[in-house]
């Protein structure tokens, strides 16, 4: 306060203004006081209060006791409320052994003197910690019908952000001490808001009442606790990501048992990484009851099933079925078409804020900042999209919209395969294909308008039929991909080839995030990629998005291949599979040999995310549980035993 206002409102004569030292009196409630002093001490600050201008008001208490000469003992675990004070004891914080989120401090720990007394509500906020932001206690936000029956109870942190906020720093410039104050103070007020609230709500809601919590307080938005307007079902839908809207993802398989399970591999990952949109499952050759059966028992609810004739061939065929006798009234607006030894690593979005990149800086060199972002305190790189071909055509940003089909840099692949006499001999009127075509050598998966998969369609599967009866090329999945390459061409469809949608160990894709090294010092460059063949998967948010068992993986005597696998891998008392040893990443960097670090990546990988979504199918399907044994492991041939064993597999 400065002082001609302290002399205009108490006047030059008075004890408050003649005060010097203020430490017994610069104090904010909690007070405890002798019964005797309370009428003068209030009576004072009343007085005392309307004089002053707002912004001033809350020093009438301290001035009041300055004129009565009454001074305070002064303790700093009264009351907290403000994280970078050096007045209140915030000591308790940097001690504690427990999670705040989920977890509180026992009467008799040794640390519970110093426990806070009371914590003042009008303002808990760190906005420039980018996962605590969104969680803020200030008082006047509360809704006041809060304690309604019908109510939402306060959203607690995720118990992580304790880890995060405690073990990370530096790329927020928010240190480890203002983090965990944070999440202690909103865990503490939000907990004691929900325990208020429970307890009037079981006095008052004889039938029952709300205990969901998912209320964040924001301003002039939360106006009611009591939401106005519900969902169809489950909770309102979180803020979307518009580009994710309307994907539906769609692969083809047969009926028999090893479709079976790689088919149930790539819907577990489908669940695992919480994809948004919807996955299709088209289906040939259920030529018995038994495999019809099967089908149904071990398809899970987020899966529809579209089944095809058995005379159907090529997956060109059996996507033309599906879309012309789908019996659901409206389709996707966008598709991504699978295969089936895809899975997922990463949930799969097309949007117009990831950047695309031509080329990646040298060890020596700083990141491209555009490239990177703070996840959870620690700087890792975004997702991007990469794009090898012409300069001159790069895209700016890659959008999934009619017009245009999204698809994965085949080049390896189909590069003797889509010469200028075989297009033409296919298709008289498409563009002549250029070397390294952008346009033909192209793989799934396929972002593409529906619109357009159905205006493209009837050609892509003659195109498909004609090519594999004429060339014999190494499989019909092959025929099938130029089928629909050739097809787009003839529609004057581009393809927006891109390097890193899925990963299979070809030269054509992009692997920098295994084989990107860093410059330590001035004599020692390493490896960025954590181990991946240490306990955790490792998928990092710049590697594709989808792994495929295209190729086989093969390091030492380790072996990851779809065909080498019984199967009845998803039976209850089936072992899981062995994992590699963290020393083979060890030696496959040491090897310096990029071929050896891509197998190993893929190997370990594949091994470790097959035991993976093996588990956490079978908490679901084995309610009496389930052998977690990881003795099996691949060799080729198979063995006999193996091979006798899957004579009559069962399920689970």
């Amino acid at each position: 306060m400065p002082e001609e206002i302290l002399e205009a409102t108490m006047g030059k004569t008075s004890k408050s203004y003649q005060t010097k030292y203020w430490r017994g009196n610069a104090v904010h409630a909690p007070f405890i006081m002798h019964a005797r002093h309370l009428d003068a001490v209030f009576g004072a600050t009343k007085g005392i209060y309307d004089k002053l201008e707002q912004k001033y008001q809350h020093l009438a208490y301290p001035l009041a006791c300055a004129e009565l000469g009454l001074e305070h003992g002064v303790a700093g675990g009264f009351r907290l409320s403000r994280y970078n004070s050096f007045a209140e004891n915030w000591n308790f914080v940097d001690m504690i052994k427990y999670n705040p989120v989920t977890d509180t401090m026992a009467t008799d720990d040794p640390l519970y003197a110093e426990y806070p007394f009371t914590m003042r509500t009008s303002l808990l906020q760190l906005l420039k910690w980018v996962d605590g932001a969104p969680y803020v206690m200030r008082d006047r936000w509360v809704p006041l019908d809060f304690f309604a029956c019908d109510a939402v109870l306060l959203q607690l942190p995720p118990s992580s952000l304790w880890h995060y906020a405690s073990h990370t720093y530096g790329w927020e410039h928010v240190s480890t001490i203002l983090r965990t104050r944070h999440i202690v103070s909103i865990s503490l007020t939000f907990q004691a808001y929900n325990r208020a609230a429970i307890a009037i709500k079981q006095r008052h809601c004889v039938d029952g009442f709300n205990q969901n919590q998912r209320l964040l307080l924001t301003e002039g938005v939360a106006a009611a606790a009591v939401p106005s307007t519900l969902p169809v079902f489950g909770d309102p839908p979180i803020k979307k990501n518009e580009d994710e809207d309307g994907l539906e993802f769609v692969f083809v398989s047969s009926c028999s048992n090893a479709d079976q399970w790689q088919a149930d591999m790539l819907v577990e990952s489908f669940e695992r990484v919480h994809q948004r949109g919807s996955i299709t499952r088209i289906i040939t050759g259920c030529s018995t009851p038994a495999l019809l059966n099967q089908v149904y028992r071990r398809t899970t609810p987020t899966t529809k099933l579209h089944f095809t004739p058995d005379s159907i061939a090529f997956q060109t065929e059996a996507l033309r079925h599906w879309l012309q006798h789908s019996n659901a009234p409206h389709l996707a607006r966008q598709l991504v078409v699978l295969a089936l030894d895809f899975v997922f690593l990463s949930r799969f979005a097309v949007s117009t804020a990831t950047p695309v990149l031509s080329a990646y800086p040298k060890p020596d060199e700083d990141p491209d900042p555009d490239a990177m972002e703070v996840v959870h305190g620690s700087l890792q790189p975004k997702k991007v999209f990469f794009y090898s071909g012409n300069p001159l055509t790069a895209p700016k940003v890659i959008e999934a919209k009619a017009g245009v089909v999204i698809a994965q840099n085949f080049n390896a692949y189909l590069n003797d395969l889509t010469s200028a006499d075989r297009i033409a001999a296919l298709c008289a009127t498409c563009p002549k294909p250029l070397a390294n075509s952008e346009q033909y050598n192209v793989g799934l998966p396929y972002v593409v308008a529906t619109s357009d998969l159905k205006t493209i369609i009837d050609d892509a599967a003659t195109f498909a039929a004609k090519y594999h009866d004429t060339y014999t090329p190494p499989s019909r999945f092959v025929a099938d991909l130029i089928g629909f390459s050739t097809a787009a061409a003839k529609h004057n469809l581009p393809a927006v080839r891109l390097d890193n949608l899925a990963l299979t160990q070809a030269t054509s894709e992009d692997w920098h995030f295994a084989l990107a090294k860093k410059e330590v010092n001035s004599f020692t460059v390493e490896y960025v990629l954590a181990n991946p063949c240490s306990h955790e998967l490792v998928t990092p948010p710049n590697a594709a998005p989808f792994l495929r068992q295209l190729r086989r993986f093969h390091v030492a005597t380790w072996i990851a291949d779809p065909k080498l696998m019984p199967d009845n891998i998803f039976a209850c008392d089936m072992w899981l599979l062995q994992e590699p040893p963290a020393t083979l990443w060890t030696d496959a960097i040491k090897s310096e040999n990029a071929d050896t670090i891509k197998q190993t990546y893929a190997l370990c990988t594949t091994l470790k995310l097959w035991n993976t979504l093996l588990v956490q199918h079978k908490q679901r399907q084995c309610p009496n549980g389930f052998n977690s044994n990881k003795r099996l492991k691949l060799v080729d041939p198979r063995p006999a035993e193996v091979l006798s064993g899957l004579k009559s597999p069962e399920w689970p």
